[in-house]
């Protein structure tokens, strides 16, 4: 079986491109052939109306397979039976694609759809995430919350803003998950722009499902999540556009209800700076701080604004981001991140004591409501001295830095009072080097957000 879908596009063209095909009889697999170049997201529907590959287009491998088996099927897809019956092809068309198109002139955009063997960069993985039963939406039903990868008590290094060629990255999956394991990543969660992994390489790095959802309103990462957002075709659809607030509003209300982890990305980054009537601020859990000092300036502000007025928001980073955890499995990994038991370190040696009372806690950790005196030592390990401050319900208060023989230390004491709001963090930079170490707040007390 060969046939070839023919649509022509001019820049008035709708972004939204949509064909039905028949399927005759059965076949062993189904291989999708971009004849044109171009650029936005393809989805691929079966004879009941399911998602079967659900990818970005444009920046990478163009020939995509669905068949029975995983090691058969492109990343994004779902393997299973190629039923007889009506499927539906979708092509999203991104804007920048529109602007290639010479004014005035239509132009064919070929898809080849066949059950000839395609040849395949990669497929999706010995890890099968999406459950083969599920209906319209992508549900991740094989995914193991519980599945065990170290019983070791500590910090672990997470990843958890990641992309791979599946949505416009330069690596493919087995690339990422070396590239991950070279840097001494133990957790990558898959934030594809977009898109829904279906499935991952097995691997000594665990790996945790996410989506990043990307609009004018702003960028947020979905963490943990167990199906397809409802309105993730209608954001891609609608991308650029202001009914594209109005999606991302009611995703962001179904990962709270879902208990999904809502990480704000960027949220100063041009273009995508961040607008809380469709974000709200009571809906996250974690915010990035960025890569820049500029940004990172930015965000830590209004993170200690938000702290100011009660909310509790912890700071992640892309990839320096240490979560601490009894055990390693994604259910705990989760339960953690949503505790903001993390800091954020250049050097994963640097060390953060935080002593009350007699106990030890944990950044993020809420202590128990009472007047209470509070010793706060860290050790940096950097070549550079550092500036190392606390900041205790938003007053900076700098410590004294003292030299070791592998780094930097220092040691301060506040006080929490009872009946009040309390909340006081740590960060360590160098003028010239960056941000070197900063802590999620220990909190005490309540505040009522407006």
């Amino acid at each position: 079986m060969e046939k070839t879908i023919t649509f022509f596009v001019n820049r008035s063209t709708p972004a939204k491109l949509e064909e039905t095909i028949t399927i005759s009889k059965a076949m062993k697999r189904m291989t999708i052939t971009s004849k044109t170049d171009w650029a936005g997201y393809i989805v691929i529907r079966d004879e009941k109306n399911r998602i079967r590959l659900l990818r970005m287009c444009g920046y990478g491998e163009e020939d995509f397979t669905i068949a029975r088996h995983a090691s058969h099927t492109s990343p994004g897809g779902v393997p299973g039976p190629v039923g007889a019956g009506r499927w539906k092809i979708c092509l999203y068309l991104f804007p920048e694609f529109f602007e290639t198109i010479p004014e005035g002139e239509t132009i064919p955009l070929r898809i080849c759809i066949s059950g000839e063997k395609g040849e395949l960069q990669e497929t999706m993985g010995s890890k099968v995430w999406v459950d083969r039963h599920y209906r319209e939406q992508l549900w991740l039903g094989y995914f193991n919350s519980k599945e065990f990868y170290s019983n070791r008590t500590g910090w672990y290094l997470g990843a958890l803003h990641t992309r791979t060629r599946m949505s416009g990255g330069e690596n493919t999956i087995r690339e990422a998950v070396k590239r991950a394991k070279a840097d001494g990543v133990d957790v990558y969660v898959t934030t594809e722009r977009n898109v829904v992994a279906t499935g991952w390489k097995d691997s000594s790095v665990m790996t945790v499902p996410g989506v990043e959802l990307t609009s004018c309103f702003g960028d947020i990462g979905l963490i943990g999540i167990d199906k397809m957002p409802e309105r993730l075709e209608e954001l891609i659809e609608s991308r650029g556009t202001k009914e594209s607030g109005q999606y991302l509003y009611e995703t962001v209300r179904e990962a709270v209800k879902r208990g999904w982890i809502l990480n704000l990305e960027h949220p100063f980054q041009k273009g995508s700076e961040w607008k809380e009537d469709a974000i709200p601020v009571s809906s996250l859990t974690c915010m990035e701080i960025g890569k820049s000092m500029e940004e990172f300036a930015k965000t830590s502000v209004l993170l200690d604004r938000l702290w100011g007025e009660g909310y509790r928001i912890w700071a992640t980073k892309e990839k320096e981001t240490l979560i601490h955890c009894e055990a390693l499995t994604p259910e705990i990994f989760l339960e953690n991140i949503k505790k903001g038991h993390m800091v954020l370190a250049e050097n994963r040696n640097s060390e953060l004591n935080i002593r009350s009372e007699g106990e030890e806690y944990l950044p993020g950790d809420e202590l128990p409501e009472q007047n209470r005196k509070i010793d706060i030592r860290i050790y940096i390990e950097s070549a550079r001295k550092p500036e190392v401050y606390i900041i205790h319900n938003g007053e900076r208060i700098r410590m004294d830095v003292v030299q070791t023989e592998s780094g930097w230390k220092a040691e301060e004491k506040i006080r929490f009072r009872k009946g009040e709001w309390n909340w006081a963090r740590v960060e360590a930079f160098h003028p010239e080097k960056g941000l070197l170490f900063y802590s999620n707040p220990v909190w005490q007390g309540e505040k009522e957000t407006l």
